[in-house]
């Protein structure tokens, strides 16, 4: 049972080495690799582990792609409705018109969050 705990614990430990290597200092996954190796960690648990991060990696290129996505989407539909009745109103010669701010300020929000979210994770190989 002891045994276990350390296994899981030198995991824990790798896979923590391994996002800071491969995140904050933006290493790429065959450098990781051989830095892990060197210091000592098991070959198959660091392929494993590198693996592991770079499927994180994926997964949060493509939720940011998704966020970008419903933001502009958001964003731009907002501007096309607000534009589109505001220009049917003026044509008219008055009337009333639909400002939909809520789902412009929305869609902003969300793609300059989606665009963080991908420029966090574009040039980390």
């Amino acid at each position: 049972m002891e045994n276990q705990k350390n296994t899981e614990a030198l995991a824990n430990q790798v896979l923590a080495y391994a996002h800071d290597l491969m995140l904050a200092q933006k290493k790429p996954a065959w450098e990781a690799k051989k830095i892990l190796i060197e210091q000592g960690y098991d070959e198959g648990l660091v392929e494993t582990i590198v693996a592991n991060v770079q499927q994180q990696r994926e997964a949060n290129i493509k939720a940011a792609k998704r966020n970008i996505t419903i933001g502009a989407i958001c964003l731009f539909g907002g501007l096309i409705v607000t534009i589109g009745s505001y220009a049917v109103a003026v044509a008219a010669n008055g009337g009333r018109y639909v400002a939909t701010y809520g789902l412009i300020i929305i869609g902003a929000i969300q793609l300059i969050l989606g665009l963080v979210q991908y420029n966090r994770f574009k040039y980390w190989k």
